[in-house]
């Protein structure tokens, strides 16, 4: 998992709104993700739940989404839970437009704080992201990828993303919070078999994703984490 709360802007002399880090060292899950997802496992619909505890968690402060890259290269996102409004909104703008802070999370292996939307250096770099999510009520976002290992084949295929209506930093008990849902969440990702050898008495978890993800996965054709992810929930 990333080093959160560490995050560096890309120039230190003019604080950027959407920050990122490089290349954080990868870690394993704290033990609370751990526990986290042994406690989704029975469910039928793992990353709604997920996702919705996580929004309690929280107070309610923020709507949960969990973004899921759908392919090695990353160019296709499926989303796995949209937990609050803020979240739909904020999901299917950014896999429709192929722009905004998760998208960045994924193609950098960083987590990416815009802490307002309305600021001028994030409407530059998300010019039609930023527009159209402030006009759905989105003020900030904050996304977290989840890093498996350190091997250029463990790209980050799965994000826990925030959105918020007002415009502030994130505190970091919350950033902690949420980055160990995330990494609940892959870890029940790599505990499924991928649909090729997964017998049917193991698909509970997967089913109610098929109707939704199925049609925009690829087949698996190598064995890296990323397509196992996206093979695992379809």
């Amino acid at each position: 998992m990333p080093e959160i709360g560490h995050a560096r802007c890309p120039h230190p002399s003019r604080p950027h709104p959407a920050c990122h880090s490089h290349e954080p060292p990868v870690k394993p899950p704290r033990i609370q993700a751990v526990v986290l997802a042994v406690r989704f496992v029975g469910h039928t619909q793992p990353a709604q739940h997920l996702g919705e505890a996580c929004q309690a968690a929280l107070n309610g402060a923020y709507a949960v989404g969990l973004p899921l890259a759908a392919d090695a290269g990353r160019a296709q996102r499926v989303s796995l839970c949209a937990a609050g409004t803020l979240a739909a909104r904020g999901e299917t703008l950014q896999t429709s437009l192929g722009e905004g802070p998760c998208v960045q999370a994924l193609n950098q292996r960083a987590p990416v704080r815009a802490d307002d939307l309305a600021d001028a250096d994030t409407m530059e770099q998300w010019p039609f992201y930023a527009e159209r999510a402030r006009a759905h009520g989105i003020r900030a976002v904050f996304a977290l990828p989840v890093l498996s290992g350190p091997g250029p084949t463990q790209q980050p295929g799965l994000v826990l993303s925030l959105y918020r209506d007002r415009p502030a930093p994130i505190p970091a008990a919350d950033l902690h919070l949420a980055q160990d849902y995330a990494d609940a969440a892959d870890l029940l990702l790599l505990a499924i078999p991928t649909p090729a050898t997964r017998p049917a008495s193991q698909r509970t978890l997967v089913a109610p994703l098929d109707d939704g993800a199925a049609r925009r996965t690829p087949p698996v054709t190598s064995p890296d984490v990323t397509n196992r992810r996206a093979a695992a929930w379809t």
